[in-house]
């Protein structure tokens, strides 16, 4: 389980493949793309600031075994 509600990017960037999801840079626009199987669309996030988005740490809580 996650432990707390809001994380840091670097903790969500780390715990992203381990729940099986795919992270790809955006050329040259300074953001990064999560995509899951499991979720319709993919999550888009700002890689220059250091808190995950709301979107991301709720996905993370749904896929966490």
């Amino acid at each position: 389980m996650i432990p707390y509600d809001g994380m840091n990017l670097r903790d969500a960037r780390r715990l992203w493949p381990l729940v099986g999801g795919d992270v790809r840079d955006k050329q040259g626009t300074g953001e990064e793309v999560y995509r899951h199987p499991t979720l319709h669309r993919s999550i888009t996030v700002n890689k220059r600031r250091k808190s995950a988005p709301r979107e991301l740490t709720k996905a993370l809580r749904r896929l966490w075994p």
